[in-house]
């Protein structure tokens, strides 16, 4: 694949511009970005410098630092935006060249803003991110770029891959299938760069463990808790040996909750009766040892993991957790304190007058046809045979971010709509992508034979 002709200048810059701003209508028809319940810890972790238990800090340093300290939080949003627009664009121009570049895009950014993506790129909150880190990874595989650009793409990948402790693990994954799939590989410019790449990916990623790390050693032990209380595991397994074995968690076995984040965050849930995060980590890691070095509910956990992963690939609708938060909750206080000239737009919006999680039935509709139709229109053009070279790459490498994604999430968290809508716009992209290809394949080779 030689590497095609680009755009550049003003056509470039204003093509950004514009999926920047399709992907932000929903924070626009919102009046203000759309906020999560876990934004109070994200938004004081970077304003407090307060490393939070169970994240990661780069987030919060993330949105304090584009905030511009505090001046709005609509900064840190158009930026990812511009960032997400800014990856597409570019993989568009790398694949198929500068021909038709803004029709390409435009059509690109109509069909994504149907998505999750456009929704997800609206919310305060890292989770467009892995799609970031994931648009980043293909583009340094392709090898088509500058020392600098190249540079500048593993610097946001290393950021992103560090906004969420699930990411290590997707992308790991991510690329030992590749190095699996290497034969298949025939692009000159990919194999040339191939092992160098992977080295620089694999170890960009597992660098982020000191910046992530504290986070998951104080919390882990809860998240995988609530995790095997999800699958149905630990109460199997409390059941069963709670007669010869003194848990503290013992006493609890028969007031369980059924929803792992009732688990982990209702104040009377069982893990703060027992003192909280830090008072419970040796009992639940002695539990989780237990469970995992024998034989019995390690073949369980495995089991119900598939399940719940094959259950979260369908999980992905939209404004999962986007609910009112007025004044007196804490994602109010935290943009109340942090970004105050905020606060009237934030208590104006849209999803602070109304449950819009009941309202927004059309979109996911929508969303979801998009999705299923785009999956189904890749995988056909699979099975025919017509997904080859750099565009089955490309595919490939968006697919398999999207199955670890969900893996990843569903074997050590839980089943949620929001793992899944983070990237399952992955799929309407990489069909775009390969229809983009094959029509400028096809184009070249008329024009060659005419030309003849």
């Amino acid at each position: 694949m030689k590497t095609p002709r680009t755009v550049k200048g003003w056509p470039y810059a204003l093509t950004v511009l514009l999926g920047a701003v399709l992907f932000l209508l929903p924070a626009l028809y919102n009046g203000y970005p759309l906020v999560n319940s876990d934004d109070g810890t994200y938004i004081w972790s970077g304003f407090r410098m307060q490393q939070p238990g169970d994240r990661p800090i780069t987030y919060g340093l993330f949105l304090r630092f584009f905030s511009l300290n505090g001046v709005s939080f609509w900064i840190p949003a158009f930026v990812q935006a511009l960032i997400i627009s800014w990856l597409i664009v570019k993989l568009i121009q790398r694949l198929v060249g500068g021909r038709r570049l803004f029709a390409n895009a435009l059509t690109v950014f109509i069909v994504l803003s149907l998505t999750s993506l456009s929704w997800t790129v609206s919310e305060i909150i890292p989770d467009i991110w892995t799609g970031i880190a994931l648009l980043s990874a293909v583009l340094i595989f392709l090898n088509r770029e500058t020392r600098l650009v190249k540079f500048f793409l593993l610097l946001i990948y290393f950021c992103a891959v560090a906004t969420h402790l699930s990411n290590i693990l997707i992308f790991t994954g991510v690329f030992l299938v590749l190095m699996l799939a290497k034969s298949f590989v025939k692009d000159e410019m990919i194999r040339k760069g191939f092992w160098i790449n992977i080295l620089l990916l694999l170890g960009a990623s597992w660098l982020t463990v000191p910046v992530i790390g504290r986070a998951s050693q104080k919390s882990q032990h809860v998240f995988l808790m609530a995790s095997m209380l999800e699958k149905g595991v630990l109460k199997k397994y409390l059941d069963e040996n709670c007669d010869q074995k003194n848990y503290q968690l013992c006493r609890f076995k028969e007031s369980l909750p059924t929803d792992p984040n009732v688990f982990i965050w209702d104040q009377n849930s069982p893990l703060y009766q027992q003192g909280g995060w830090d008072a419970t980590k040796e009992d639940y890691d002695l539990i989780l040892h237990d469970i995992y070095t024998s034989p019995k509910y390690l073949f369980l956990f495995l089991q119900k993991s598939l399940e719940g992963a094959w259950r979260q690939i369908f999980e992905c609708h939209l404004a999962e957790g986007n609910y009112p938060f007025p004044a007196g909750t804490h994602v109010d206080a935290a943009v109340q304190e942090s970004a105050p000239g905020d606060t009237t737009m934030y208590r104006n919006a849209w999803q602070q007058q109304h449950n819009i999680v009941e309202r927004i039935d059309a979109m996911n509709n929508i969303n979801y046809v998009v999705l299923i139709g785009a999956a189904l229109l890749l995988l056909y053009v699979w099975i025919k045979g017509k997904l080859r070279g750099t565009p089955a790459l490309i595919s490939g490498m968006l697919t398999s971010g999207y199955l670890f994604n969900v893996l990843v999430c569903a074997t050590f968290a839980q089943v949620n709509a929001r793992y899944g809508s983070r990237l399952s716009w992955v799929f309407p992209l990489a069909f775009l992508l390969c229809w983009f290809y094959g029509s400028t394949k096809r184009k070249n080779n008329e024009q060659s034979i005419t030309a003849q």
